[in-house]
């Protein structure tokens, strides 16, 4: 799991990836604010995805045993909004990889 945010220090979360029963492998970003309510639409994502073992009835504030308190990732993630160039020209983000300085 990887902590994310946006490049203006925003939509803070994490990033999950999972394999589900067909080896395929999924990646979702999860911002904090997923995790509010009764969390009903992260659960169908997860779901969706092929994540065995979610709890659909679910409950306040916790989510498939996630809290937004809890997720202290030691690997940080951006989220962009396109692929290619980012603003200040030092950085390339291509669909599978990314090239050059990252900027905080």
């Amino acid at each position: 799991m990887a902590r994310s945010r946006d490049a203006d220090g925003g939509n803070h979360g994490f990033v999950l990836s999972w394999q589900d029963m067909d080896k395929v492998k999924h990646e979702l970003v999860v911002t904090l604010d997923m995790l509010t309510g009764d969390g009903v639409e992260l659960r169908k994502l997860l779901m969706n995805g092929g994540l065995r073992g979610i709890n659909a009835a679910g409950g306040q504030g916790k989510v498939v045993g996630l809290s937004a308190g809890s997720q202290t990732g030691e690997v940080a993630a951006r989220s962009v909004f396109a692929i290619g160039w980012q603003p200040g020209g030092v950085t390339y983000v291509s669909l599978q990889q990314t090239f050059g300085g990252i900027t905080t």
